[in-house]
C-alpha cells in the first residue's frame, strides 16, 4: 500500500508519519520550554506525555476509510478518526503510565477537532465502529502503520501488533466507555482540590499545545515572526518622564493629584515583596490613580526577573473600554521601541476581542489590489498565530482570558498553553461573576503556584477572590483611597431608597439639579430612553445624550469621544447612560446619579465623578431608585435580589467606600457557596460538557450571559455598508461553489474580516421589539447567516442618530395602495 496520508489537496499533500512525528516533536518542546511546579507528574513525564499525544491523535487516519475520504471525499462515520484514535492512545499510557494519566489522554484526542467535552458522553453506534476501524487496520493497513510506529515503541518493549491486541481486549472488556471512564474517574478524585485543578488544568494544557500545535503544522504556518517578542525592555517611568516634558502643564509634578500618583506608582513598582518566585499579586487603589501605568510597569519588573522575558496578558471586562488602553500601551511601547515596533507592530503588541481582525501589521490598510489578495491568501494562517497569543503583549478582555483558562471551546483553549507562564493582569477584577468568585480564585491560585504564572488582580473596590498570605498588596489599600486627593465624592441617598416613577424623579432632577454637567446611569434602555426623553423636553440650555446599546458599537465610541471633548471644554451637558459607562469609561462629571443597583456597580459609577479632583469640593454621586409604571423597581429586573439585599445592608452601615466593599463582598462569598462548588465539582471530574446532578460542567462557566429573546440586526447606517453586506451575501454564495482550496481560504478570510467590520454596526435588540419592522414594516432582511436593515430604510424608521433603535418607528409604513 501506498504511504498514508494525514492532509491531502490539489496543491498540496502531507504523510502521516511525517505530521504525527512534527506535531509530537512540537509539542514535547513546548511542555519543555516551560517553568512548572508540578505535584501530579513531571515536568519530563508530562513533555513524554504530549509526545505520546501528539503521535497517536490522528491515529485514526490510517484506516483506508478515512484515506478514501482524504483522497475521494467518502464519507461516513467509519472514516471519522476522533474515538478511535483516542482509544488507541487511553490503551498505550494506560501501558506506560496509568489509567488517570490515560483518561487525559483519551479527553484531549477524542474532540481535537470539536470543543473538549466530558469522557462521560455518550458515543452513537461506538463499538460497531471501533471494532471494524481495528479489523480494517489489521486487515489492510497494518504494514503501513507499523512502519510509522515500531520503532518508537520499542523502548517501551511494545509493538504496534501487541498494542492493537490490548485494544482488542479493552474493548471486549468494556462494553460501556461511559461506566468504563466513570469508575476510573471516582476512583482517582482527588480529596485536595488544588490537585483537582492541576489535573483539570493538565487536561487543558495537553490540549492547547496539541491543538494548536496541530492546526499550525496542518496550515504550514511558521511562527519566525515572533521570536524575541518578549524579551524587549519596556520602561514605562521614562515615557512618563518624556510625558511630563512634552506635557508639563497635565503632568506638572507640583499638582496635588500628580503629586499622589508619582506617590502612588514609585510604591507600587518599588514593593520589595516583588519575586521571581511570588505570582500573586492585588493592586487596590482609587480610579484615577494611574493604576495601568503601575500595573504595566509591575509586570515589566517581573520580566526583567528573566533572560527571555514574560508575555504579558492585560484584561479588562468589555470591549467597549480597551481601544484606550490599547493606545496607552502602544505610545509606552513605541516610545521604548521605536523602529522596531513600526516594522512589527503586531510582534510586540496585540488587540485581541471579538471585534478585532486578527492581521499581523497594516497588511489590508491603504494597499492595492494585489497586496490585499495576497494578504488574503495569508489571513488564516496569521490568524492562527494572533489567535494563540504569541505576541509580547496582549490587550484583550475577562471572555478571552477566563473562558480560555475555565472552558471547554477549541478555538479559546488553543492559546491556554501560552497563558502559562505569563504575567496576567485583570482590571476590574470584581467584574467576574460573584456567583464563580470562590471556584475563580481557586483556579488562578494554582494557575499561578503551579503552572508559575504571575497574577495581579486590580480594582478600586477588590473582592475576595484570592487573598492570604501567599497574596502581595502592591500597596496599602486604605491610604490611597481614605486620602483627600482622591476622597473626591460624597455618596447621598435620594428619597431614603423609597422608589420614584420616571415622572417622579424627572420632577425631582428638575428642581434640585443645578450643575454643569451631570451623569444619569440607568438599570435597562427603556428607563434611560425614557428620562432622556423627558430630561431632553425640558434642559433646553444643556446638551442632553442617550448612551445605551442600542447605539451601534461606532456610534458609541463616536459618542463617548464627543462627550469628552466638551466635557473639558466646560460645556453644560447630561449624559443619560446604561451601565456601559461604568468600568473604564475616562468621563468625568460634577454629579452622578444612579439607579439602585449592587454595590460594587455604585462605587464603579462613583468613580465617573469628579474623576482627576477637577471640579471644586468633592463631586456627588446620588443613589435612588426607579420604577416602572407597574411599580417594578428596575434594579430587580435584572439584578440578583440576594446582590441587592446586601447592598442595601451595607449602605444603611455607612461608613467609606472601602469598608462597605470590604463588608459587601464578605457577604458575597457566603451568599454563593453552592455554584462555586457544583462547578469546583465538575471541574475535579474533568466535567466539561454533560448536566449533571450536583454538577455545573465547564462549559457553563462565562463572564458574560447571554441575553435570551434578542437578534443581532446590523444597521447599515451607510451606503458603504450596505455595500459590505451585499459583498458578505455574495461571498457566502460563492463559498458553496468554489473548487480550490486557495480561493476557498481568501474567500474565508475576506468574509471574517467583512463580519469583524460589520459588528460594529449591529444591536442586539429583543425579538418583540423588532415584530412590527417585520410584520407591518418588513424592512428586516434575512440572510440565512444574519440579518440586516437597509441604508435608507433604517434612516427613515427604525434608526435614530441620537438614541439608536427606535422601538416606535418614525413613520407609519408606506401604504402599498395608491389613492
Amino acid at each position: 500500500m501506498e504511504e498514508l496520508l494525514s492532509h491531502y489537496s490539489s496543491d498540496f499533500k502531507r504523510t502521516l508519519k511525517e505530521h504525527l512525528f512534527q506535531v509530537a516533536d512540537r509539542s514535547k518542546k513546548t511542555i519543555l520550554s516551560k517553568d512548572l511546579n508540578l505535584t501530579i507528574v513531571t515536568q519530563k513525564e508530562l513533555s513524554d506525555i504530549s509526545f505520546i499525544i501528539g503521535l497517536l491523535h490522528d491515529f485514526g487516519k490510517t484506516t483506508t476509510y478515512f484515506q478514501k475520504y482524504l483522497t475521494r471525499g467518502e464519507n461516513s462515520s467509519l472514516s471519522h478518526h476522533g474515538l478511535i484514535s483516542a482509544v488507541a492512545a487511553y490503551c498505550l499510557l494506560k501501558e506506560i503510565y496509568n489509567e488517570q494519566i490515560a483518561t487525559l489522554g483519551y479527553v484531549v484526542i477524542k474532540k481535537h477537532h470539536g470543543n473538549l467535552e466530558s469522557p462521560l458522553e455518550k458515543n452513537e453506534r461506538t463499538y460497531y465502529d471501533l471494532e471494524t476501524q481495528f479489523e480494517n487496520i489489521k486487515s489492510h493497513t497494518i504494514k503501513a502503520v507499523e512502519k510509522i510506529y515500531n520503532n518508537f515503541l520499542e523502548k517501551y518493549g511494545i509493538s504496534i501488533r501487541s498494542l492493537i491486541e490490548s485494544i482488542d481486549d479493552f474493548l471486549f472488556a468494556v462494553n460501556d466507555l461511559r461506566s468504563h471512564f466513570r469508575k476510573i474517574i471516582l476512583r482517582n478524585e482527588f480529596k485536595d482540590e488544588a490537585k483537582s485543578i492541576e489535573l483539570f488544568l493538565l487536561t487543558n494544557l495537553l490540549y492547547s499545545v496539541l491543538i494548536d500545535t496541530d492546526k499550525k503544522n496542518a496550515a504550514r504556518v511558521n511562527d519566525d515572526y515572533f521570536k524575541g517578542a518578549t524579551e524587549e525592555t519596556i520602561n514605562v517611568a521614562d515615557y512618563i518622564d518624556d510625558c511630563r516634558q512634552k506635557e508639563p502643564e497635565k503632568f506638572d509634578p507640583q499638582k496635588p493629584i500628580n503629586k499622589m500618583r508619582n506617590k502612588f506608582f514609585k510604591e507600587a513598582i518599588n514593593n520589595k515583596d516583588i519575586a521571581k518566585d511570588q505570582f500573586l499579586y492585588t493592586l487596590t487603589a482609587p480610579t484615577g490613580i494611574g493604576k495601568t501605568f503601575a500595573s504595566f510597569a509591575f509586570a515589566n519588573k517581573i520580566n526583567s526577573f528573566f533572560k527571555n522575558g514574560r508575555r504579558v496578558i492585560y484584561c479588562l471586562p468589555y470591549t467597549s473600554i480597551i481601544d484606550q488602553n490599547y493606545d496607552e500601551f502602544e505610545k509606552i511601547i513605541q516610545f521604548n521601541l521605536g523602529d522596531k515596533y513600526a516594522r512589527r507592530p503586531t510582534k510586540y503588541l496585540l488587540k485581541h476581542h471579538y471585534l478585532s481582525p486578527l492581521q499581523l501589521d497594516s497588511e489590508v490598510k491603504n494597499e492595492d489590489d494585489s497586496r490585499e489578495s495576497k494578504s488574503l491568501d495569508h489571513y488564516l494562517s496569521n490568524k492562527l498565530l494572533l489567535e494563540s497569543w504569541e505576541s509580547g503583549n496582549i490587550v484583550t478582555t475577562f471572555v478571552q482570558l477566563l473562558e480560555s483558562i475555565i472552558g471547554n471551546r477549541n478555538s479559546y483553549l488553543k492559546k491556554f498553553h501560552n497563558i502559562i507562564n505569563s504575567v496576567v493582569i485583570l482590571d476590574e477584577v470584581q467584574n467576574i461573576p460573584v456567583n464563580f468568585y470562590q471556584v475563580a480564585g481557586q483556579v488562578l491560585r494554582v494557575l499561578a503556584e503551579r503552572f508559575n504564572t504571575y497574577i495581579l488582580l486590580m480594582t478600586a473596590t477588590q473582592p475576595d477572590i484570592i487573598s492570604g498570605p501567599e497574596v502581595v498588596n502592591l500597596v496599602n489599600d486604605r491610604k490611597y483611597a481614605e486620602d483627600p486627593v482622591f476622597a473626591r465624592v460624597n455618596l447621598k441617598i435620594l428619597n431614603d431608597l423609597n422608589p420614584f416613577s420616571i415622572d417622579e424623579f424627572v420632577d425631582f432632577f428638575e428642581h434640585n439639579f443645578g450643575e454643569d454637567n451631570c451623569l444619569i446611569v440607568c438599570n435597562t434602555i427603556r428607563s434611560a430612553l425614557d428620562l432622556y426623553e423627558k430630561i431632553n423636553d425640558i434642559f433646553m440650555d444643556y446638551k442632553v445624550y442617550s448612551l445605551t446599546t442600542n447605539l451601534i458599537p461606532a456610534d458609541r465610541k463616536n459618542r463617548i469621544e464627543k462627550i469628552n471633548k466638551e466635557l473639558e471644554a466646560g460645556e453644560k451637558l447630561i449624559v443619560i447612560s446604561t451601565q456601559l459607562i461604568e468600568a473604564g469609561v475616562d468621563l468625568s462629571f460634577k454629579e452622578v446619579y444612579r439607579d439602585f443597583g449592587p454595590l460594587d456597580s455604585i462605587i464603579q459609577v462613583a468613580g465617573r465623578s469628579n474623576r482627576n479632583g477637577e471640579y471644586e469640593g468633592k463631586g456627588i454621586v446620588n443613589i435612588m431608585k426607579l420604577k416602572d409604571d407597574k411599580d417594578r423597581e428596575f434594579s430587580k429586573i435584572i439584578y440578583n435580589p440576594v446582590l441587592l439585599e446586601i447592598c442595601s445592608e451595607v449602605l444603611k452601615e455607612g461608613n467609606s467606600f472601602i469598608d462597605m466593599s470590604k463588608r459587601y463582598f464578605a457577604k458575597i462569598n457566603e451568599s454563593f457557596t453552592r455554584d462555586n462548588q457544583y462547578l469546583l465539582k465538575a471541574i475535579s471530574r474533568l466535567n466539561y460538557s454533560r448536566d449533571r446532578d450536583g454538577e455545573i460542567p465547564i462549559k457553563e462557566f462565562t463572564i458574560i450571559e447571554e441575553q435570551a429573546g434578542k437578534e443581532d440586526i446590523i444597521i447599515c447606517k451607510n451606503e458603504v455598508i450596505e455595500r459590505r453586506v451585499k459583498e458578505l451575501i455574495d461571498i457566502y454564495e460563492a463559498i458553496k461553489e468554489v473548487d480550490s482550496k486557495a480561493e476557498l481560504n481568501k474567500l474565508i478570510a475576506k468574509k471574517e474580516l467583512i463580519n469583524k467590520e460589520l459588528a460594529s454596526y449591529s444591536v442586539s435588540i429583543y425579538t418583540n421589539q423588532l415584530d412590527i419592522y417585520y410584520s407591518d414594516y418588513n424592512i428586516i432582511n434575512q440572510f440565512k447567516y444574519f440579518k440586516y436593515v437597509k441604508y435608507d430604510d433604517q434612516a427613515k424608521y427604525l434608526y435614530d442618530e441620537e438614541i439608536g433603535f427606535l422601538r416606535e418607528p418614525k413613520e407609519p409604513p408606506e401604504s402599498t395602495f395608491a389613492f
